[in-house]
């Protein structure tokens, strides 16, 4: 956690859950959608999975925000970059960002340079590509025997 853990869990102020978030994202947000510079108390995703599984979904509600906690079921299936990297990038750019805001025109340009960086490195872009495809299908071949 990002702040050390009271005695009683109930002390303090509630604690916000961290959004999964793509690799290059710089800045990061809660479920809720503030970032974490703005909220007094916040947990990874992965901490605040195991604390509702430890302390249940309803006591859970006494910890958390209420907002994050309602979200965290709508993202709650394995969610990380390694296993769906797709679902994250959808979640980041359906769910973490809302209308012309600040952060809508932030993922906006990093979207837009990620893009332009493949165009201006096309030869290696499709040599990285390649090498996570055939490690993946490689991997597929050895869980197959």
């Amino acid at each position: 956690m990002n702040h050390s853990e009271p005695v009683d869990l109930l002390d303090g102020p509630p604690r916000h859950l961290e959004r999964y978030a793509p690799p290059w994202a710089s800045d990061r947000r809660t479920i809720c959608g503030r970032t974490l510079e703005d909220v007094a108390a916040w947990v990874t995703f992965d901490e605040g999975k195991a604390l509702i599984a430890k302390h249940g979904q309803t006591r859970a509600r006494l910890l958390f925000c209420q907002t994050c906690v309602s979200q965290q079921r709508a993202v709650q299936q394995r969610l990380s970059w390694d296993s769906n990297p797709a679902l994250v990038v959808h979640d980041w750019t359906q769910r973490a960002t809302w209308g012309d805001g600040p952060a809508f025109k932030r993922t906006r340009a990093e979207l837009l340079s990620l893009a332009q960086l493949v165009e201006l490195h096309r030869g290696e872009y499709e040599a990285i590509v390649n090498a996570h495809s055939t490690d993946e299908l490689a991997a597929k071949r050895r869980a197959a025997k």
